[in-house]
């Protein structure tokens, strides 16, 4: 335990955490402008607080700004946070003087992931409170519906939060280990950054078929239940060409085999590179 509150207190100290954590509550306060941005009256469609926090109407799996949209927030920046934490320790040589105060690698290495865990939590806590409270009060000044039912906070609304809680955990953990594995904050920057613009921004236009395994839709499907995507069925008949649009679902138990194995990679691939590398 006395490892871990040290982990923790280096982890609140470095400042580039701190701007961080500046930076979710700008991003969750925006989303809040935006949404009262865009529920200005006079509205083509209703609105209500329902669904613009878990998605269109009570019994309906939709996409929410406290699900989906919450867990890209926040679990981004708990991913940066990891990455910051461990790469500002390889930078700036401390990680070599606290080995030689705590000598076990593979603990030094789980009390680092667990402090990031824990700061993940912190994020996801602050990233759903901002959203809910100002998505409340943006369709509040709207005039918009707020009421919900008796149940929703509690049948519908806090098993959602948990869902993206887990996504933020893995997002910080996951950034970490990385870090560990890679040792510059940069290299998972990157890392990251090439895999949104190729896989995520080029693939998909060329290739409709890996929707279902792209990162973000899997977060998505996790963090709402499932995601609804359309792939293009083509044929040639009598009449010609043609092309026709064929919804398809991917399931969070798909989503959790996909986001946990590149979880589990990420942990064992760090805790390798860490457990043996020369560490200066």
């Amino acid at each position: 335990m006395r490892l871990l509150g040290a982990e923790l207190r280096r982890l609140t100290h470095r400042r580039a955490i701190l701007w961080l954590f500046i930076a979710l509550v700008i991003l969750c306060a925006g989303f809040s402008v935006l949404v009262w941005y865009t529920t200005r009256p006079p509205r083509a469609d209703p609105v209500t607080l329902q669904g613009y926090l878990v998605g269109i109407g009570g019994d309906v799996i939709g996409t929410g700004i406290a699900t989906g949209e919450a867990a890209c927030i926040a679990g981004l920046l708990a991913l940066l946070m990891g990455a910051m934490f461990v790469g500002g320790e390889f930078a700036s040589g401390s990680i070599a003087t606290w080995l030689t105060f705590e000598p076990r690698r593979t603990r030094v290495y789980v009390t680092k992931l667990v402090a990031v865990a824990i700061g993940a939590i912190v994020f996801s806590i602050v990233d759903e409170a901002i959203l809910t409270a100002g998505t409340w009060l943006a369709l509040r000044i709207n005039n918009a519906d707020t009421t919900v039912p008796s149940d929703f906070w509690l049948r519908t609304y806090a098993p959602r939060v948990g869902w993206v809680a887990l996504l933020v955990v893995a997002g910080g953990v996951a950034g970490a280990g990385l870090t560990f594995a890679l040792r510059h904050t940069a290299a998972v920057i990157g890392l990251i950054a090439g895999y949104g613009v190729i896989a995520e921004g080029i693939l998909p236009n060329f290739l409709d078929t890996a929707q279902p395994y792209l990162l973000v839709n899997n977060i998505f499907a996790f963090a709402d239940g499932k995601l609804v995507y359309s792939l293009r069925n083509c044929s040639t008949d009598a009449s010609g060409y043609n092309c026709q649009w064929i919804d398809h679902t991917l399931t969070r138990p798909h989503a959790a085999i996909e986001l946990g194995a590149i979880l589990l990679v990420s942990v064992v691939a760090g805790w390798a590179v860490f457990r043996r590398a020369e560490v200066k």
